[in-house]
């Protein structure tokens, strides 16, 4: 993707003002080189890009997508590789879907390259594969590769999966990888045969599914032989699932002219059986596994006694406990999962996540279930969608209405302001004096129709009575501004609660997360903050998930149960190890019960902080525990 893209990419993404700096850290530029692609794309297509004091943003959605769209690549594997990533990608399909072997200098002319390039290549190839079963050895001039078939099939999966994990749904840029299989009439034919026998599946295993066939099609085509799973032959898979893959089968062989080995047949009956929900189940609420009611109401229990966050709502309920049945099925069965949000969950929502982990390990405990991280973040994605319903709908500011009487004029911006605001606003009341207003009790933001003389001690916004969109986004903008002012002014009261400058180290010589954990936790144990037993639980919570969010860890125990809540801070300017991470700064959390919203509000500023190119870096190369606040502060939005 050129520069030009990447910067429409990000700036798409974002959805709102960008600065010079924040877009170049991201294209890997200078600012200068910022403005002068913006220039060009006006000048080409004008009003493309607005410029402002924020910054840039978007300025014609649709341009934006006709060059972005034609930007794309219509294969993603199809033209020759240009460089030694893209000739990893097509040696290994090659040789793990299509050809048993190749010619050694055919490969070097179809891939541009001389024969000692092609030999470091593969060397390179195999220092990667080094820990995968599969390995590429050169014979009388011939190239093929090695290795068991279950681990070809798997290094195939993890190969494509990782090269398309920021598209993994959008199938036309998958099918690049299997150019003799129509990868979107495979979708299709799968879902309607899952629709026929009254199935429901979500987007992620249906397209963990798409991949495993694609990948068995590909290779059964090319002559390759089966990889039969290590469940398979144990497995019970029941009849009507059963039933509908062996439609699926079907409607494949006959329309690629195949029979499919029984070994792949049983790994995707495998993977069928631990991914579907029955449809009368999610539209009825019915479940028929007593202990998965038993298990959510345990997890709901729990998270409300942690977190104060209540999860008893049925349909929630219903949908999540049909998730955590075939997640334990999953696990029964050794079937793994991909989750291509896995990082962007993780990073972008710690606090969501944090929850899950919790989650998760009390549905280990209780089942003895594996759950990776995959599984993790998929947990995080129910809960994360049910905690913002939730939120929505409890944070709505209170506001008074002020316009004069003329007919019903009142009553109906009042409506308007209603159903245009649902989840933001709720309306106290309509008045006709805006004397009236220093009576009517505190309100977080007065709508008024009329210009107001005085003072009134609350937020203004005037409109006009009809309220156009002009109007709308003037109320937006205002809500928006007072919740980030109320958000600010409570963090920045934790902050100099929680946080303490007899808890703030820098200069440490912290070499590895096994350090910190000792040095910080035992400073909160000495401190009477934490309880005896609190540096052990933060190993034991790390083994779960690491605690590392892009540059920074917040290691804290699974359980929430300080004697006082206080945060530990260690900065490094010279990024330390963490579990296979790299981290600039550590925030490690001592949290009392009575403090719990507290831990939402650190989790979700450090979000902020991590959305920030320079945040991060400028935070910890602080120096006094006054600079480090002041620091955090600037960048909370």
């Amino acid at each position: 993707m050129d520069r030009t893209s990447e910067l429409l990419t990000a700036l798409e993404h974002d959805g709102s003002w960008m600065t010079a700096a924040r877009l170049a850290s991201e294209l890997d530029c200078s600012a200068r080189t910022v403005k002068t692609i913006v220039r060009h794309l006006n000048q080409e297509h004008s009003g493309i890009v607005e410029s402002g004091s924020k910054g840039y943003r978007i300025g014609d959605p649709l341009a934006v997508e006709r060059i972005l769209a034609a930007a794309v690549p219509s294969s993603k594997v199809s033209t020759i590789p240009q460089t030694a990533a893209e000739r990893r990608t097509r040696i290994l399909c090659q040789l793990l879907m299509r050809r048993h072997e190749v010619d050694v200098d055919e490969l070097a002319r179809d891939l541009c390259i001389s024969p000692t390039t092609l030999d470091h290549e593969i060397q390179a190839i195999n220092a990667d594969l080094s820990d995968g079963g599969v390995s590429l050895h050169v014979q009388a001039g011939k190239l093929y590769a090695a290795g068991d078939e279950v681990d070809k099939r798997r290094v195939t999966s993890d190969l494509i999966f990782c090269e398309t994990h920021d598209f993994f749904n959008q199938l036309e840029l998958v099918s690049g990888y299997f150019p003799d299989i129509d990868v979107k009439a495979l979708r299709a034919l799968i879902d309607d045969r899952l629709h026929r026998g009254g199935f429901y599946i979500n987007g992620f295993s249906l397209s963990n599914l798409i991949l495993h066939i694609a990948i068995a099609l590909e290779r059964s085509v090319n002559g390759f032989a089966a990889a039969a799973p290590a469940h398979a032959e144990n497995m019970s898979v029941a009849e009507d699932v059963r039933s509908v893959a062996e439609g699926i089968f079907a409607a494949i062989e006959f329309r690629y002219g195949v029979s499919l080995p029984e070994a792949d047949r049983r790994a995707f009956e495998l993977m069928l059986s631990t991914s579907l929900c029955d449809a009368d189940r999610l539209t009825s609420g019915y479940i028929s596994n007593k202990n998965s009611l038993r298990l959510i109401e345990l997890v709901r229990a729990r998270v409300m006694a942690e977190y104060a966050i209540d999860l008893s709502d049925g349909e929630f309920a219903v949908r999540f406990a049909l998730h955590v049945e075939n997640l334990i099925a999953r696990s029964d069965q050794g079937v793994v999962l991909r989750n291509p949000q896995l990082g962007t969950i993780k990073n972008a929502y710690p606090y969501v996540y944090e929850i899950a982990v919790f989650i998760a390990e009390i549905i280990h405990s209780e089942t003895e279930a594996q759950i990776n991280e995959d599984e993790i973040a998929l947990i995080a994605l129910h809960v994360g969608c049910f905690i913002e319903e939730q939120a929505a709908r409890g944070t709505r500011l209170r506001a008074f209405v002020v316009s004069p009487r003329y007919n019903a004029l009142g009553q109906s911006l009042v409506e308007r302001l209603e159903s245009s605001f649902p989840d933001d606003l709720l309306i106290e009341g309509a008045i006709e004096e805006p004397d009236d207003l220093r009576t009517c009790g505190q309100v977080d933001l007065v709508v008024t129709t009329q210009e107001l003389y005085g003072r009134f001690g609350v937020p203004i916004v005037q409109i006009s009575p009809y309220m156009g969109e002009m109007d709308r986004a003037l109320v937006r903008e205002r809500i928006d501004s007072i919740r980030m002012a109320m958000r600010r002014r409570g963090m920045e009261r934790n902050l100099y609660t929680f946080f303490r400058s007899d808890l703030f180290f820098i200069d440490t010589g912290f070499t590895c997360e096994h350090d910190a954990i000792e040095f910080m936790g035992s400073k909160l144990e000495d401190g009477g903050f934490a309880f005896p037993g609190f540096t052990e639980s933060l190993f034991a919570r790390e083994e779960v998930s690491s605690s590392a969010y892009r540059d920074i860890a917040l290691p804290h125990p699974i359980d929430m149960d300080a004697a006082h809540t206080a945060v530990a801070v260690s900065l490094h300017p010279e990024a330390i190890a963490w579990k296979g991470s790299s981290v600039h700064a550590v925030f490690m959390l001592a949290v009392a019960k009575k403090d719990r919203r507290f831990y939402r509000e650190v989790f979700e500023f450090v979000a902020h902080v991590l959305n920030e190119p320079d945040g991060l870096s400028t935070v910890s190369r602080a120096r006094t525990f006054d600079e480090f606040v002041e620091t955090l502060l600037r960048y909370y939005r």
